[in-house]
């Protein structure tokens, strides 16, 4: 929902968005295909990556990535209307998208099962490199910036056809979104669990 809600704001997509949201529009595909499409294909390069280090758990990854792709299609599907004419009314748009996804990535992180293919792109690098995944996801999402302009470029005629100020503001957001939701929502649940004591 995070993700549609930033669609429908039409001021910028999220930067691990932009390739899938450009390539639906050059395709005229749905936008859940080609995020499922895209985020398998991350699966593929962390095998590459990692080779014999590269773990059967992983391939999870790609159920993850249809069941993503299809909630982005569900999504998209709900919010039938147009973008608001009202330019704030854009901005809080764009920013419910950035609270829902920090929110959604929060809750999924916490659950420490398998990464996401965004975030295992980011391990997989960081356990051949060791880099720190802080840095690599500012790498990695100017990375995704950089060549969805590139294609943008090539098949739109405009290279800020998807890019505009809200990845910017997503891009600096969902991470601080995600600091602030474990805050209030995931160490005050810790806390409540480990306080409660069992009846006598």
């Amino acid at each position: 929902m995070g993700v549609a809600a930033s669609v429908k704001a039409d001021i910028g997509v999220f930067p691990v968005s932009a390739i899938p949201y450009v390539t639906s529009r050059i395709l005229n595909i749905d936008m859940g295909i080609t995020t499922a499409t895209f985020f398998c294909s991350l699966v593929i390069f962390q095998a590459i990556l990692l080779r014999k280090n590269f773990k059967i758990l992983s391939l999870f990854q790609i159920l993850v990535a249809s069941l993503f792709g299809y909630f982005v299609s569900f999504c998209n599907s709900l919010l039938r209307f147009d973008a608001p004419e009202f330019y704030p009314w854009r901005i809080i748009l764009h920013t419910l998208g950035i609270l829902l996804l920090s929110f959604g990535v929060m809750l999924y992180l916490a659950a420490s099962i398998v990464p996401q293919p965004p975030e295992g792109v980011l391990l997989a690098i960081n356990q051949i490199s060791g880099w720190r995944v802080s840095t690599l996801k500012i790498v990695f999402d100017c990375s995704l910036v950089i060549i969805c302009l590139i294609i943008s470029s090539i098949f739109m005629g405009t290279p800020l056809y998807g890019i505009r100020e809200g990845t910017i503001m997503a891009a600096v957001g969902i991470g601080y979104g995600m600091s602030i939701f474990n805050r209030l929502f995931l160490k005050g649940l810790t806390a409540f669990m480990f306080q409660s004591k069992p009846p006598p």
